[in-house]
């Protein structure tokens, strides 16, 4: 069985933000991804043969959770409340060896203002990507050798 990816860490870099003004956002966010959803469509059946689900390309969101932080500078709950429905890049990079980086462009969503009494304000966004995300993979170190004769 193969090993599994995981951040030990639990740290990152997020950015998002209009291309060329990206802020960080890694520290507001508690979850980050980015997900696919089926776009299957139904081909109906005929005389000759039964119905058939024919599979589409996925259209692909970011989802993440994140504390909101009104009223802070490079805040993302403004951020996301300013640009809602404009493209927004955005970038994740773990700090886990062996990470790919995630990059993309979505349309922000703008998120919840408010909640409960007492307790700390979070949100949930769940925001169109224009395309599939790209995956870069990880840098992997390469071993210098010397030779001696």
């Amino acid at each position: 069985m193969s090993a599994r990816t995981i951040n030990p860490n639990n740290s990152g870099t997020i950015t998002v933000g209009p291309t060329g003004s990206e802020i960080a956002v890694e520290c507001q966010i508690v979850n980050w991804r980015c997900e696919p959803e089926a776009n299957d469509s139904q081909q109906p059946g005929t005389y000759c043969e039964a119905p058939t689900t024919v599979p589409g390309r996925s259209s692909w969101f970011a989802a993440f959770d994140y504390l909101q932080d009104w009223g802070k500078a490079d805040s993302l709950s403004q951020l996301l409340f300013d640009n809602d429905g404009l493209p927004l890049d955005f970038t994740f990079s773990a700090d886990a060896a062996g990470v790919p980086t995630v990059t993309g462009t979505m349309y922000a969503r703008a998120g919840t203002f408010g909640g409960a009494a007492g307790e700390v304000w979070q949100s949930s966004g769940r925001c169109p990507l224009t395309s599939a995300p790209t995956i870069t993979p990880a840098a992997t170190a390469t071993k210098t050798t010397t030779s001696t004769k």
